[in-house]
């Protein structure tokens, strides 16, 4: 949480050099936003560790799946959200400022400048983030760089069954 009191305190000190919202609204909306990427990453990163999981187990009992498996899986598990949890402990072991960090760098890499008034960074984006990060921690062959500008990045390895 502590990165994310340091991104809010950048932006405040951005936004007030350039003349913009006050301090208060800023760090309001500012602070809540970063937030609920946080918890966009944790979710998604929950859910592929989860989908992942469960197709495997699908296809174990033999079960043909057609279609998106995540949209054919069904509620993310507690388990796998406790997992994500673990899994976030672990990248922030790894790369100083946890994922809130990593993902304005992974931003900044693709060309956003994520510290500016100007530039909010869509819901969708720190979701991917979250999920890419995941299945590459799973080992499932994807990366977030298939796709994206490399950045220096440090990734554990983390296993998760049903």
């Amino acid at each position: 949480m502590a990165d994310l009191t340091k991104m809010v305190n950048a932006i405040d000190r951005i936004n007030r050099s350039l003349g913009g919202a006050p301090k208060p609204k800023m760090r309001r909306d500012g602070y809540n936003h970063a937030r609920g990427l946080h918890k966009t990453m944790l979710d998604a990163m929950a859910r592929a560790m989860f989908v992942s999981a469960w197709a495997e187990r699908q296809e174990e009992r033999g079960k043909l799946l057609h279609g998106d498996i995540m949209d054919l899986a069904p509620r993310t598990s507690a388990e796998a959200k406790r997992a994500a949890l673990r899994l976030e402990g672990r990248f922030e072991q790894l790369n100083p400022g946890g994922l809130s960090a990593l993902l304005y760098m992974a931003a900044k890499a693709d060309g956003m400048d994520p510290y500016t008034d100007n530039t909010v960074i869509a819901t969708e984006y720190a979701q991917e983030f979250g999920h890419y990060l995941a299945m590459q921690a799973l080992g499932s062959g994807v990366s977030w760089f298939d796709s994206h500008a490399r950045f220096e990045m440090n990734f554990p390895h983390i296993e998760f069954y049903l």
